[in-house]
Protein backbone atom coordinates (compact mmCIF):
# COMPACT_ATOMS: atom_id res chain seq x y z
CA UNK A 1 0.00 0.00 0.00
CA UNK A 2 3.01 2.75 0.55
CA UNK A 3 4.95 2.03 -2.82
CA UNK A 4 1.45 2.46 -4.39
CA UNK A 5 0.74 5.76 -2.32
CA UNK A 6 4.11 6.91 -3.21
CA UNK A 7 3.18 6.04 -6.94
CA UNK A 8 0.23 8.09 -6.64
CA UNK A 9 2.30 10.99 -5.43
CA UNK A 10 4.68 10.85 -7.70
CA UNK A 11 2.10 11.45 -10.41
CA UNK A 12 0.57 14.42 -8.63
CA UNK A 13 3.66 16.06 -7.99
CA UNK A 14 4.34 15.70 -12.15
CA UNK A 15 0.81 17.18 -12.32
CA UNK A 16 1.42 19.98 -10.15
CA UNK A 17 5.00 20.70 -12.07
CA UNK A 18 3.52 20.46 -15.50
CA UNK A 19 0.90 22.85 -14.84
CA UNK A 20 3.04 25.93 -12.84
CA UNK A 21 5.79 25.34 -16.22
CA UNK A 22 3.81 24.17 -19.04
CA UNK A 23 0.49 26.12 -18.61
CA UNK A 24 0.98 29.00 -15.99
CA UNK A 25 4.66 29.74 -16.88
CA UNK A 26 3.56 29.69 -20.57
CA UNK A 27 0.95 31.86 -20.88
CA UNK A 28 2.85 34.66 -19.03
CA UNK A 29 6.01 34.04 -21.39
CA UNK A 30 3.20 34.45 -24.24
CA UNK A 31 2.58 37.86 -22.62
CA UNK A 32 5.22 39.31 -20.82
CA UNK A 33 9.02 37.30 -23.05
CA UNK A 34 9.25 40.29 -24.68
CA UNK A 35 9.65 42.34 -21.68
CA UNK A 36 12.46 39.82 -20.74
CA UNK A 37 13.63 39.78 -23.96
CA UNK A 38 14.44 43.84 -23.78
CA UNK A 39 16.23 43.53 -20.44
CA UNK A 40 17.66 40.52 -20.74
CA UNK A 41 21.22 41.94 -20.26
CA UNK A 42 20.42 43.88 -16.76
CA UNK A 43 18.14 40.97 -15.82
CA UNK A 44 21.12 38.19 -16.30
CA UNK A 45 23.69 40.80 -14.93
CA UNK A 46 21.42 41.58 -11.57
CA UNK A 47 20.83 37.60 -11.39
CA UNK A 48 24.19 36.29 -11.63
CA UNK A 49 25.59 39.56 -9.33
CA UNK A 50 26.40 39.29 -5.84
CA UNK A 51 23.58 41.73 -5.02
CA UNK A 52 20.75 39.80 -3.56
CA UNK A 53 18.09 42.77 -3.52
CA UNK A 54 18.81 42.96 -7.48
CA UNK A 55 19.28 39.32 -7.41
CA UNK A 56 15.51 38.73 -5.97
CA UNK A 57 14.27 41.48 -8.02
CA UNK A 58 15.66 39.95 -11.32
CA UNK A 59 13.66 37.05 -10.96
CA UNK A 60 10.19 37.32 -12.03
CA UNK A 61 11.76 37.79 -15.85
CA UNK A 62 14.85 35.32 -15.23
CA UNK A 63 12.49 32.74 -15.52
CA UNK A 64 10.94 33.84 -18.43
CA UNK A 65 14.34 33.45 -20.05
CA UNK A 66 16.35 30.65 -21.77
CA UNK A 67 19.60 30.24 -20.14
CA UNK A 68 20.21 26.62 -20.42
CA UNK A 69 18.44 25.27 -23.91
CA UNK A 70 21.63 26.32 -26.36
CA UNK A 71 20.79 30.24 -26.55
CA UNK A 72 18.03 32.75 -27.06
CA UNK A 73 17.47 31.84 -30.54
CA UNK A 74 17.44 28.91 -30.59
CA UNK A 75 19.23 25.97 -32.79
CA UNK A 76 19.87 25.55 -36.80
CA UNK A 77 17.61 23.35 -37.51
CA UNK A 78 14.62 25.24 -36.17
CA UNK A 79 15.88 28.20 -38.34
CA UNK A 80 15.36 26.27 -41.19
CA UNK A 81 12.22 24.57 -39.92
CA UNK A 82 11.00 28.67 -39.67
CA UNK A 83 13.19 29.88 -42.79
CA UNK A 84 13.78 32.45 -40.47
CA UNK A 85 16.97 33.12 -40.07
CA UNK A 86 19.30 35.74 -37.57
CA UNK A 87 20.43 37.97 -40.05
CA UNK A 88 18.79 41.16 -38.63
CA UNK A 89 17.50 42.58 -35.46
CA UNK A 90 14.12 41.96 -36.16
CA UNK A 91 14.62 37.93 -37.08
CA UNK A 92 16.43 37.31 -33.55
CA UNK A 93 13.20 39.19 -32.06
CA UNK A 94 11.12 36.73 -33.88
CA UNK A 95 13.49 33.24 -33.49
CA UNK A 96 13.39 34.20 -29.47
CA UNK A 97 9.64 34.65 -29.33
CA UNK A 98 9.29 31.16 -31.20
CA UNK A 99 12.21 29.71 -29.51
CA UNK A 100 10.60 30.57 -26.31
CA UNK A 101 7.02 29.47 -27.09
CA UNK A 102 8.74 26.15 -28.04
CA UNK A 103 10.30 26.42 -24.66
CA UNK A 104 8.74 28.33 -22.30
CA UNK A 105 10.29 29.41 -19.24
CA UNK A 106 13.49 27.11 -19.15
CA UNK A 107 14.89 28.83 -16.37
CA UNK A 108 12.43 27.68 -14.29
CA UNK A 109 13.67 24.52 -14.47
CA UNK A 110 16.66 25.53 -12.13
CA UNK A 111 14.08 25.64 -9.20
CA UNK A 112 11.37 23.24 -10.23
CA UNK A 113 13.22 20.01 -11.24
CA UNK A 114 13.50 16.43 -10.21
CA UNK A 115 16.57 15.64 -7.92
CA UNK A 116 19.65 14.60 -9.60
CA UNK A 117 21.96 11.26 -8.39
CA UNK A 118 22.03 7.80 -8.90
CA UNK A 119 19.39 5.71 -9.41
CA UNK A 120 18.08 3.16 -7.61
CA UNK A 121 14.78 0.51 -6.83
CA UNK A 122 14.08 0.66 -10.96
CA UNK A 123 10.34 -1.37 -11.23
CA UNK A 124 10.49 -1.88 -14.82
CA UNK A 125 6.23 -1.93 -15.69
CA UNK A 126 7.33 -2.81 -19.76
CA UNK A 127 9.90 -2.08 -22.09
CA UNK A 128 9.41 -2.83 -25.69
CA UNK A 129 11.51 -0.16 -26.84
CA UNK A 130 13.69 -0.49 -29.63
CA UNK A 131 16.63 1.65 -31.19
CA UNK A 132 19.31 0.59 -34.26
CA UNK A 133 22.32 -0.46 -33.07
CA UNK A 134 24.34 -0.39 -36.67
CA UNK A 135 25.43 -4.15 -37.88
CA UNK A 136 23.52 -5.55 -35.04
CA UNK A 137 19.88 -3.93 -35.91
CA UNK A 138 17.14 -3.55 -33.66
CA UNK A 139 17.68 -4.06 -30.14
CA UNK A 140 16.01 -3.53 -26.52
CA UNK A 141 16.53 -0.21 -25.46
CA UNK A 142 17.60 0.75 -22.03
CA UNK A 143 14.19 1.25 -19.99
CA UNK A 144 14.96 4.81 -19.07
CA UNK A 145 15.83 5.75 -22.47
CA UNK A 146 12.46 7.74 -23.65
CA UNK A 147 10.80 6.31 -26.61
CA UNK A 148 11.36 9.48 -29.87
CA UNK A 149 10.78 10.37 -33.36
CA UNK A 150 13.98 12.10 -34.47
CA UNK A 151 13.80 13.57 -38.24
CA UNK A 152 15.22 14.15 -41.51
CA UNK A 153 14.52 17.44 -43.52
CA UNK A 154 13.90 17.41 -47.37
CA UNK A 155 17.68 17.17 -47.98
CA UNK A 156 17.86 14.33 -45.78
CA UNK A 157 19.74 15.98 -43.05
CA UNK A 158 19.07 15.77 -39.09
CA UNK A 159 16.46 17.56 -38.11
CA UNK A 160 16.04 16.67 -34.52
CA UNK A 161 12.23 16.60 -34.06
CA UNK A 162 10.99 18.90 -37.00
CA UNK A 163 11.20 17.57 -40.51
CA UNK A 164 9.52 15.70 -43.52
CA UNK A 165 10.79 12.05 -42.94
CA UNK A 166 11.50 9.57 -39.73
CA UNK A 167 15.41 9.17 -38.97
CA UNK A 168 14.95 5.65 -38.21
CA UNK A 169 18.58 5.08 -37.40
CA UNK A 170 18.26 7.66 -34.22
CA UNK A 171 14.44 6.70 -33.28
CA UNK A 172 13.48 4.55 -30.84
CA UNK A 173 10.09 3.32 -31.29
CA UNK A 174 8.10 1.19 -28.77
CA UNK A 175 6.82 1.98 -25.44
CA UNK A 176 8.37 1.88 -22.00
CA UNK A 177 7.16 2.72 -18.34
CA UNK A 178 9.60 2.95 -15.68
CA UNK A 179 9.64 3.80 -11.62
CA UNK A 180 12.50 4.50 -9.62
CA UNK A 181 14.01 6.49 -6.60
CA UNK A 182 16.82 9.26 -7.03
CA UNK A 183 17.78 9.51 -3.23
CA UNK A 184 14.99 7.78 -1.82
CA UNK A 185 12.39 10.05 -4.05
CA UNK A 186 10.46 8.39 -6.61
CA UNK A 187 9.78 9.12 -9.99
CA UNK A 188 8.21 7.49 -12.90
CA UNK A 189 9.13 7.57 -17.16
CA UNK A 190 6.50 6.82 -19.39
CA UNK A 191 7.23 6.98 -23.49
CA UNK A 192 5.62 5.97 -26.35
CA UNK A 193 6.53 6.19 -29.68
CA UNK A 194 5.32 4.52 -32.94
CA UNK A 195 4.71 5.32 -36.83
CA UNK A 196 2.41 4.01 -39.30
CA UNK A 197 2.90 4.62 -42.41
CA UNK A 198 0.07 3.50 -43.91
CA UNK A 199 -2.00 6.04 -43.01
CA UNK A 200 1.13 8.66 -43.05
CA UNK A 201 1.14 9.24 -38.96
CA UNK A 202 3.66 9.12 -36.40
CA UNK A 203 3.10 9.84 -33.00
CA UNK A 204 5.16 10.67 -29.66
CA UNK A 205 4.29 10.55 -25.92
CA UNK A 206 6.46 11.44 -22.93
CA UNK A 207 5.10 11.27 -19.38
CA UNK A 208 7.28 11.74 -15.81
CA UNK A 209 10.82 12.91 -16.13
CA UNK A 210 13.84 13.04 -17.67
CA UNK A 211 17.50 13.88 -16.17
CA UNK A 212 16.45 17.38 -15.54
CA UNK A 213 12.73 18.17 -15.85
CA UNK A 214 9.32 17.28 -15.49
CA UNK A 215 8.28 16.40 -19.00
CA UNK A 216 4.97 16.17 -20.98
CA UNK A 217 5.03 15.67 -24.99
CA UNK A 218 2.05 14.73 -27.19
CA UNK A 219 2.77 14.66 -30.59
CA UNK A 220 1.22 13.99 -34.01
CA UNK A 221 2.63 14.41 -37.21
CA UNK A 222 2.63 13.56 -40.83
CA UNK A 223 4.96 11.45 -42.45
Amino acid sequence: MEYKLEKIYAWIKWGLAIILVDVIMRLLCILFYPLAYALRVPVRKWHYGSNKAKFCLSLPLWWLLNDGKSNDIGAEWFWDAWNIYPTSRWNKIKLAYLWNTRNPAWNTYTYIRPKYGKITDMDVITNTAMVWQGSKGFTTANPLASCVLKWLNEEGEASDNIGVQIDYDKSILGKNFVYYRIDGTLYFRYSKAWVNEDIGLAREVQLGVNYSRFKIRNKLKTV
